[in-house]
């Protein structure tokens, strides 16, 4: 009797050890379970994310630059092409002598407030009619017109920094009611030389300017030559042609 006590206690004893054997591994295999479960997936995504991005950093930029830089570039050049192109010469427009620049038409004069899109019209472009030189004596004078300079017969020209062309201010008169297109040119008398208007360090071949209606009727400007002389211009309208001769000083 004490002997089937004996061994059901041990029966008890081993049922009890595998019970808890059994929940040992099962508590194990569930925290094991867990631990797998928890880290993996953030991890991986985050590893992932970060791989991609720092294997392409220059493909994104080289896209982003090129793509957004030759747009504004494009477009200012053309601005700046339109803004500075000059006007386009009218036909009949005869060549510059060597060393003056060429007019383009009114906006040519430095002081022009309006008409400066135009050009004098071609019928203006009349014949030079300067008068002979007898001798060495200059033919000091004008002809009957409408337009007059603020000169005496002697013009006393300066040096102008940086030019070859040495220069004097004249300003033009024209009386009251006069209107129109007006054409200046001019050239030695008693020698080879040309006549330029304008400051610039190259002057320009001839002066065109217009009388608008109840506009200003004075137009200040500069005469240009190369040297001392004996000058002539010769002034155009629609109505009449004027010569004035003068000599050039220094």
């Amino acid at each position: 009797m004490s002997r089937c006590r004996s061994v059901a206690a041990a029966a008890a004893a081993a049922l009890a050890l595998l019970v808890a054997g059994c929940g040992a591994s099962s508590s194990s295999s569930s925290s094991t379970v867990v631990k797998r479960v928890k880290p993996p997936a953030p991890l991986t995504t985050t590893s992932t994310s970060s791989t991609t991005t720092a294997k392409h950093p220059t493909t994104t930029t080289t896209s982003t630059t090129s793509s957004s830089m030759p747009a504004p570039t494009t477009s200012a050049a053309s601005s700046s092409t339109q803004a500075t192109a000059p006007p386009p010469t009218p036909a009949g427009t005869p060549s510059a002598p060597d060393g003056l620049a060429q007019t383009t038409g009114y906006a040519m004069y430095e002081n022009c407030s309006s008409h400066c899109s135009g050009a004098v019209p071609l019928t203006l472009r009349r014949r030079l009619e300067f008068p002979a030189i007898a001798g060495h004596t200059c033919p000091l004078g004008t002809s009957p017109g409408p337009l007059t300079p603020n000169i005496s017969t002697r013009l006393h020209v300066s040096p102008f920094l940086g030019s070859q062309w040495d220069g004097a201010e004249v300003t033009w008169s024209a009386p009251r009611g006069f209107s129109g297109p007006i054409l200046i040119r001019g050239r030695e008398l008693d020698g080879p030389l040309a006549l330029g208007f304008g400051e610039g360090h190259v002057p320009y071949d001839e002066l065109q300017m217009y009388a608008a209606p109840g506009a200003s009727r004075t137009w200040q400007t500069f005469t240009r030559v190369r040297g001392p002389g004996c000058y002539a211009y010769q002034v155009d309208t629609t109505r009449t042609t004027e010569v004035f001769v003068f000599e050039a000083t220094r």
